[in-house]
């Protein structure tokens, strides 16, 4: 989540990423799969840049061709399963209706 409010990225957009296309060097991300059908290079914040590198750490990546979120079985993310988890992270913090937020945050918070 940290991922999508940080970048103001749409979820689609989030979950086809690559582990190539995460720059932690330069601290960018490459979105090649927005709604337009074309890359964007988003910057990230020095705080997102330490979130991604343990998570990174963390998800021991086979290749650089592999999906940089996915599930624990370490397959891509579907949109409906992330959208399924922002609900559930609402829901354990008392927030109903929590859907539109992946709509509303990143616009209010990249502002």
């Amino acid at each position: 989540m940290n991922s999508l409010f940080g970048t103001g990225v749409r979820i689609c957009t989030l979950v086809s990423i690559l582990v190539k296309d995460i720059d932690l060097v330069e601290s960018i991300l490459k979105a090649r799969h927005d709604k337009n059908r074309r890359q964007q290079i988003v910057p990230i914040s020095r705080i997102l840049n330490k979130i991604l590198v343990e998570y990174l750490q963390y998800r021991h990546a086979e290749s650089e061709e592999d999906v940089s979120f996915c599930n624990m079985y370490g397959q891509k993310f579907t949109v409906n399963a992330y959208m399924a988890a922002i609900r559930g992270f609402g829901k354990r913090r008392g927030v109903n209706g929590c859907g539109a937020l992946s709509k509303i945050i990143p616009k209010y918070y990249i502002m």
